[in-house]
């Protein structure tokens, strides 16, 4: 018997390298999987590692009506020659594509995963325009995933869509985390310990830490700016972990030059592996502005390190303030700065660890995600059948 055909979309190929990874080729037990993004080295990695086939179809993350057409009409071409069953797509710009396309192309069942959406720290026109390209992706969607319930919220209130069209696998998260990768054992502690001694950093130094892009929506200015005040009165150091994008969110002037110039931030750029970094941390930062359900939180939590995170819409999913973590208003340097000083003499800081890990076993295990997301993809399937018959 033939498979079912699935279609699975991102922008970008590190979106299905990381956002999707394991998942694709547990779909493949089931489904003939075929995953669409722009071209690159990654895209034929994940071909391999997932044992499924991909296509390029180059898609811009920004505001681009012409070429959104151009590739909106490839997609269409796909579509009409391998006639799916299923499209599925992950981030704004696949989503508009895909969506549109499929419905143009007849593909019966249409979904898209909403992980978070930029127009929430714009305004303006910027922001009028976001809004419309959500609409509009969910009206040609079949049906829609929130990532988070903060995310659910927001959808809902803003009327991008039908309540009823509109659902989250388990307690949210795209991917879920596999929680037996992430976590502590003696060889990562030796490596945690390794890199505090390599960036010279004292045994009885608090050391705070980010992971993720930076860029001004992560709100590194805010961060840097507070740790610059902060270590004029504490003995504090920073990890800043990731890749800067200086062409589509650049960090002020000022916050690069403290980056550069403090001795105690320590940029290290992208790793590969954030596990023994995690374990160096005695506090992870996210003050982000805005989220979908953040794999970077998921995998602190794991990693059992404290959490500071700001109250935007998917963090407050993961963190519940004094409970898992402490929340801090969204760029908002002043309540930062008073939660990075309280975690340092937090007596309940085990507390919220314990209890964040306990949290991301019971609700965010990857084969859980998996196999919700798996169902329901058979019952839109049987919904289909039966409404032909």
């Amino acid at each position: 018997m033939e498979k079912v055909k699935l279609v699975r979309v991102t922008t970008v190929p590190q979106s299905l390298y990381k956002l999707l990874e394991g998942q694709l080729k547990y779909m493949s037990q089931y489904f003939s999987v075929t995953a669409i993004s722009t071209e690159g080295e990654l895209l034929d990695k994940v071909a391999l590692r997932e044992n499924i086939t991909t296509t390029a179809i180059k898609m811009n993350r920004g505001i681009s009506p012409i070429r959104d057409i151009v590739s909106i009409i490839k997609m269409i071409s796909f579509l009409t020659k391998n006639k799916p069953n299923i499209i599925h797509s992950h981030t704004p710009k696949a989503g508009l594509v895909s969506m549109i396309s499929g419905y143009i192309s007849g593909v019966p069942i249409r979904m898209h995963t909403v992980a978070g959406m930029p127009l929430e720290s714009r305004s303006g026109l910027k922001r009028k325009l976001l809004l419309y390209a959500e609409k509009l992706t969910y009206k040609f969607a079949t049906k829609v995933f929130a990532n988070s319930y903060g995310i659910e919220k927001f959808i809902l209130e803003n009327r991008l869509t039908s309540n009823s069209k509109l659902s989250i696998i388990k307690k949210g998260s795209s991917n879920g985390i596999d929680s037996n990768y992430f976590s502590r054992s003696p060889k990562l502690e030796s490596k945690a310990t390794q890199i505090r001694r390599q960036l010279g950093i004292k045994v009885d130094t608090f050391v705070f830490g980010f992971i993720g892009r930076l860029v001004k929506d992560k709100g590194i200015n805010e961060l840097i700016s507070c740790f610059a005040e902060l270590s004029k009165v504490r003995n504090v150091h920073l990890i800043l972990v990731g890749k800067y994008e200086n062409e589509l969110d650049p960090l002020s002037e000022k916050t690069n030059r403290l980056i550069s110039d403090l001795p105690n931030i320590s940029f290290v750029g992208y790793q590969s592996d954030v596990r023994p970094y995690f374990m160096s941390f005695d506090a992870f930062v996210f003050p982000s502005y805005r989220e979908g359900l953040p794999n970077v939180l998921l995998q602190a939590a794991a990693m059992e390190v404290a959490i500071l995170a700001s109250d935007c819409t998917g963090n407050t999913d993961i963190v519940e303030h004094k409970v898992t973590g402490i929340l801090f208003s969204i760029a908002d340097e002043e309540s930062l700065g008073h939660a990075m000083i309280s975690i340092i003499a937090e007596e309940e800081r085990e507390s919220y660890v314990i209890k964040a890990r306990r949290s991301i076993e019971l609700n965010y295990t990857r084969e859980g995600v998996w196999e919700d997301l798996y169902v329901e993809y058979q019952n839109l399937l049987e919904s289909k059948d039966s409404n032909k018959s």
